[in-house]
């Protein structure tokens, strides 16, 4: 766990608290880091115990919630750019943090989360986490379909003989517009000849079919490399599906259906340039959402911590208690180490073999003297 909450009872004054934590747990010091947060419960208008509990069910779902939006917009930034440094929170009073910075300094911010009733508090956050996750949802499918028409005709470009759009690849200077011909009774053919059939065809084509205009056929210079050559044939037009039919299973050559149009080649490359200009246009309207909407909605990530923690310290200690709170980094490996010292200072002697990690006293949540709420991203 990167970061935890921690709410207790006080030792003395939130000094002589801190100072106990300090002196016996190693953070701040070579356990990790720590620092006290000013946060004042009063200024909540708590409710009773059975509301408490209700708001406590209510921030844990939308918590969740959070979390998955957050993971979701840390993946889309990623995907989009692979230089992307870390996420910087932005504060009203203070710019640009860190979200370590805004962690160990968070102070609750009242122009977006007026403290008043708690339902209330919970209700805006959802409305604005609500209101982020269909916005961005509804661009990043936009940007997707975009991105997904401009691969598709990219993907057409490329591939063998067989499966490749030819328009890309019958064009001009490879081909002219006197090499095919359509009339009412006239068509031209467009064959992929793999190399090990060249001489066949070229040998015998004209017998394989009796509406084939002799002396029709024409390899096109195309070097794709791929071990197939394009020819082209004239031919009636009533003749064509046999032709194909005969070709495909005696000669394993494969007729494509094409019809020359010289202006469909420039037609594409325009549509796929508009397309790649506006997808990387997208790509940096996507990243720069992804960004802002990260920062709001990691500042209600931990608004809604802070609340988390207070409502479990109430529900605790009782809502006349004064809560010491304090914020938490432990390093790596080292969460274990840090829980079990706090438990000593915090912990009634008699009763410290009731607490500890879910492992350690084989129960499905962690257990201790203190309210403890995690920050699990980043």
């Amino acid at each position: 766990m990167p970061y935890f909450l921690l709410g207790s009872q006080l030792i003395g004054t939130e000094d002589q608290t801190f100072g106990e934590v300090k002196s016996k747990s190693g953070v701040p010091g070579s356990n990790g880091h720590a620092q006290p947060m000013k946060l004042d419960k009063d200024s909540f208008n708590m409710g009773n115990l059975d509301f408490l509990w209700y708001m406590l069910n209510q921030l844990s779902k939308l918590d969740t919630q959070i979390e998955s939006n957050l993971k979701k917009m840390d993946r889309q930034v990623k995907d989009l750019d692979a230089q992307h440094a870390d996420f910087v929170i932005d504060t009203r009073e203070d710019g640009k943090k860190s979200i370590e910075s805004y962690i160990f300094n968070f102070k609750w911010d009242d122009s977006k989360y007026p403290r008043a009733n708690l339902n209330e508090v919970y209700k805006q956050m959802h409305h604005r986490v609500m209101l982020i996750e269909a916005d961005l949802r509804s661009k990043t499918q936009a940007f997707q379909d975009k991105k997904n028409t401009l691969n598709q005709i990219i993907k057409k470009e490329g591939g063998n003989l067989l499966t490749r759009d030819l328009t890309d690849v019958l064009k001009k200077p490879v081909v002219d517009d006197s090499d095919f011909v359509y009339s009412d009774f006239l068509t031209t053919a467009v064959a992929v000849v793999p190399k090990s059939s060249v001489e066949n065809w070229e040998n015998n084509y004209e017998e394989w079919n009796d509406y084939i205009v002799p002396g029709t056929s024409k390899r096109f210079q195309v070097d794709l490399k791929d071990g197939y050559f394009l020819y082209r044939v004239i031919l009636f037009k009533n003749s064509l599906e046999e032709f194909s039919n005969y070709c495909k299973a005696h000669q394993k050559i494969t007729i494509r259906e094409f019809n020359y149009d010289p202006q469909e080649s420039l037609r594409n490359e325009s549509k796929k340039n508009i397309l790649k200009t506006e997808t990387d246009q997208m790509t940096k309207s996507i990243l720069d959402l992804c960004k802002k909407y990260f920062s709001d909605l990691y500042s209600a990530y931990i608004h809604l911590k802070v609340l988390r923690l207070l409502i479990d310290s109430v529900l605790r200690f009782g809502v006349k208690e004064k809560i010491f709170t304090c914020c938490v980094r432990p390093n790596d490996g080292k969460d274990r180490k840090i829980h079990a010292a706090l438990t000593k200072i915090f912990a009634e002697p008699g009763n410290m073999q009731m607490y500890g990690t879910k492992e350690e006293i084989d129960d499905t949540e962690d257990f201790f003297p203190y309210a403890c709420v995690h920050i699990s991203i980043p």
